[in-house]
């Protein structure tokens, strides 16, 4: 079933001609998004996400956790998490191309290193890492290095201040870059990490949390801001608290960096931003705020986190804000340490974090670049949320023939080997690209610099609507990316599929009905996102997919496809276009 699946595994989510969407320093094809499947607000959040950002299917994993909050044996975490995860990315061809994965809800999000400590469960001290840290430093994870991924310098990632005290320049991430002992890109060699963030954290019975509906609007929020350079304030708070005073020290180095960038800053006294209706940041340093009380409004696209003990600690006792809060009230994006940090300022992220992020770099790699230590750290929100990213505009043209015009790629039928021109308008103030990727259901499958050529052969997939992406990265140092996305039918052997929605909006708990005619086919499939909902056998039936939110589908918006299969492998099967349901509560 793997062999004749994988041609489809990864068809496309979005209808024909997707206008280009604007992603910084990484894109949706460079994240893996890993949801519960046990739990509703997992899958529900995660269907908003792959909607709102355009994940390819292909990039989405479902796991079986029976854990879905509080705390989780490291040995577990290997074995049910963090392996399964590595090893799908791996069988789906996707390792070198995965830069981020992004947690949905539903996941414990501490984890006991304990078993790797020498005694085991009788020793003493405090074993508590993050979910998100310890996908970060997987490398020492699987190793079993504990020592190491608790260093205060684990992170090479990190951008150290220059001799004087600047700032270095901001770099894009991918997962094949190595970094040194000094933090230089290493392009063979050195230390190789995945970013990894959290989507959000949902609340429970025993847990607090957002709700469902809170945590959809952070990240519908964080999409829409991509791209507005946002003309608000930076609020860095300097009081006498320890918790403030840790970070303290920074804030003028990073205030005139942000300055020169004609960023907005202030630093105050107070331990919140009151009646301020333009929080573009914040870097504070308290147990305790009424956020809600304080009569200040935060952007869309905010970074808002706090220095304090269990902040990222999502049980009951601990008396202090969650960084839930913060994204309640509007932010994109914060953190929190899950287990007490002792003010250590290499635990939290430098103040650096906010002048990452206005010169254009994504949330994820704006929090990696700023935590040199980051293993108690859980980071939740968008992390392709990039308020001052400036986006090329990429277009795409279908060559003619010797001696023939060419024609916008515009989701025509598409027949043999074609040749594509892929061009990029810079962004107002935006530096030009410099060489192109082109995705086919997701994966990527060829290269090519600016002025040249993409060839595909149309022959080696299955008849029917593919997905093509066509992904431009200017040549600076954060490599922003563009992109044009098309489906589009590819027509080699005649192969003939209908199938049809008998509605686009369903209630939960009602089933998803889809009438398919396909001649001469020898079974039907439908799927999304990887998973196989339903099969037939022959060439007509009428599918009717349950959509029962705690085992199946969730709510909110869910792509699927129909495969009809063949007799002769997989060019003989023909795929469907994306048929877009909106599941209700």
């Amino acid at each position: 079933m793997r062999a004749i699946f994988l041609g489809c595994l990864m068809a496309g989510l979005l209808a024909l001609g997707w206008p280009g969407a604007l992603f910084a320093g990484g894109g949706p094809e460079n994240v893996f998004v890993v949801v519960n499947n046990r739990s509703a607000d997992s899958i529900s959040l995660a269907n908003h996400y792959i909607a709102l950002r355009q994940i390819p299917p292909g990039n989405v994993l479902y796991l079986d956790i029976d854990q879905t909050e509080g705390t989780i044996d490291i040995l577990d975490f290997r074995k049910k998490i963090l392996l399964p995860t590595l090893q799908m990315m791996q069988t789906r061809g996707l390792t070198a191309q995965i830069d981020i994965i992004a947690y949905s809800s539903g996941f414990p999000w501490v984890v006991d290193f304990r078993a790797d400590v020498p005694g085991g469960a009788s020793a003493k001290g405090r074993f508590s890492a993050s979910l998100t840290a310890l996908t970060f430093l997987r490398n020492d994870v699987l190793a079993r290095r504990m020592e190491l991924f608790q260093d205060l310098n684990s992170n090479l990632y990190f951008r150290k201040q220059l001799t004087g005290g600047n700032l270095q320049p901001s770099l894009g991430f991918r997962s094949w870059y190595g970094w040194g002992n000094k933090g230089e890109l290493l392009e063979n060699g050195g230390e190789h990490y995945v970013l990894c963030v959290a989507l959000g954290v949902t609340a429970t019975r025993d847990a607090p949390g957002n709700t469902l509906a809170e945590a959809v609007n952070v990240l519908t929020r964080s999409a829409a801001a991509d791209g507005t350079r946002p003309g608000g304030t930076h609020y860095f708070s300097d009081h006498a608290d320890v918790r403030a005073r840790t970070r303290a020290p920074y804030f003028g180095v990073v205030a005139k960096e942000l300055q020169a960038m004609n960023q907005k800053v202030e630093i105050i006294k107070d331990l919140f931003p009151r009646e301020k209706p333009d929080i573009a940041g914040g870097v504070l340093g308290f147990p305790t705020f009424n956020v809600a009380a304080s009569g200040s409004t935060i952007l869309p696209g905010a970074v808002v986190e706090n220095l304090t003990s269990f902040g990222g600690r999502f049980d009951k006792g601990h008396g202090q804000t969650l960084l839930t809060e913060f994204l309640r009230a509007g932010a994109s994006g914060s953190s929190g340490t899950v287990d007490e940090p002792n003010a250590i300022a290499q635990k939290f992220p430098h103040p650096q974090l906010h002048v990452h992020y206005a010169r254009g770099c994504n949330l994820a790699e704006s929090f990696y670049q700023s935590v040199q230590g980051p293993y108690q750290l859980l980071i939740v929100g968008d992390p392709l949320c990039a308020p001052w990213g400036v986006v090329p505009q990429v277009d795409v043209t279908l060559a003619g023939a010797e001696g023939e015009a060419g024609a916008a790629l515009t989701g025509q039928p598409l027949q043999g080997t074609i040749e594509l021109i892929p061009t990029a308008v810079a962004g107002a103030g935006g530096a030009a690209v410099d060489r192109f990727e082109l995705f086919v259901d997701g994966a990527r499958v060829g290269r090519c610099g600016a002025g040249e050529k993409l060839t595909l052969n149309t022959a080696q997939y299955p008849d029917g609507y593919h997905e093509l992406r066509v992904v431009g990265l200017t040549a600076t140092l954060i490599e922003t990316q563009g992109r044009k996305v098309i489906n589009a039918p590819f027509v080699n052997s005649n192969r003939k599929l209908t199938a049809k929605l008998a509605a686009t909006t369903v209630a939960a708990g009602k089933p998803i009905s889809i009438q398919v005619t396909a001649p001469g086919a020898r079974n039907l499939l439908a799927y999304s996102n990887g998973r196989i909902l339903a099969q037939a056998v022959g060439g007509q039936t009428t599918f009717n997919i349950p959509t029962t939110a705690k085992t199946i589908l969730g709510t909110g918006p869910v792509t699927l496809r129909v495969m009809a299969m063949g007799d002769s492998g997989t060019t003989s099967n023909v795929i469907s276009p994306p048929l877009t349901v909106t599941i209700g509560e």
